[in-house]
């Protein structure tokens, strides 16, 4: 089961999954035809519904800790984009994509001790 995370007071879901029928499923829930995957790792926005992300479970700890990077940035803008935030300050970015970050981790049961 995907794990659904509420970054900071951001009205819409964040859902982190390492399963690719459940990440179809997570989109299609939103109202969107989901996107082939094509790599490690994939975000999906849904503009007033939220952001579903896709990560390779199987990644070794470094290309887990880049693609948790680069997603949770995307999840990110898309959220703040979505309140109408186009230019965030980097204080409430960076924790906004520390903690969407924590959650790919989390979802991935990546203790970072491997």
């Amino acid at each position: 089961m995907g794990r659904e995370i509420n970054p900071f007071i951001i009205p819409f879901p964040v859902t982190i999954v390492t399963d690719e029928a459940e990440f179809a499923e997570c989109v299609k829930s939103l109202g969107a035809e989901p996107p082939s995957i094509e790599g490690d790792a994939i975000t999906v926005a849904v503009r007033d519904k939220g952001v579903v992300v896709w990560v390779d479970k199987g990644l070794e700890l470094g290309a887990l800790v880049g693609a948790a990077a680069h997603e949770a940035t995307h999840a990110a803008l898309d959220l703040l984009s979505m309140i109408g935030e186009e230019d965030p300050g980097c204080e409430i970015m960076a924790y906004m994509v520390q903690s969407i970050a924590v959650g790919i981790f989390i979802a991935c049961g990546s203790t970072g001790v491997e």
